[in-house]
């Protein structure tokens, strides 16, 4: 049996992908035009959380502070690279398992101690 597969074009292909963006990575509670530049504050979920200001910092890193307009909270967001989060990643996994060998030495630091104490 030969089945033909339907190859889709590459404006499809993108029409798709926004379709996919829109409402799968992004979704928003209302349409697009009734919250102009806001979003859902994450304490009180009013739709009057937006961004006061953006800064470019070094390495394309963007600082964004957000403010609620309803019950005054504040939060600073950082859009980072994917490279930028890779490297986070790494170092935190070699970290974490730096911690925890840590922890193990001191336990083991702490049963000698106990041991000496003892006899």
């Amino acid at each position: 049996m030969n089945k033909s597969k339907q190859r889709l074009s590459e404006t499809e292909l993108q029409k798709l992908a926004t379709q996919f963006r829109e409402s799968y990575m992004y979704p928003r509670k209302t349409h697009p035009s009734k919250n102009k530049g806001t979003a859902e504050c994450p304490v009180c979920h009013e739709q009057s959380y937006g961004v006061i200001e953006t800064r470019s910092l070094k390495d394309q890193t963007r600082r964004r502070r957000r403010y609620c307009h309803s019950c005054h909270y504040r939060a600073t967001t950082y859009e980072i690279t994917a490279d930028q989060y890779q490297e986070y990643s790494r170092v935190k996994e070699i970290w974490d398992s730096l911690k925890m060998e840590m922890n193990t030495l001191e336990t083991v630091i702490n049963n000698f101690k106990r041991l000496g104490e003892i006899q």
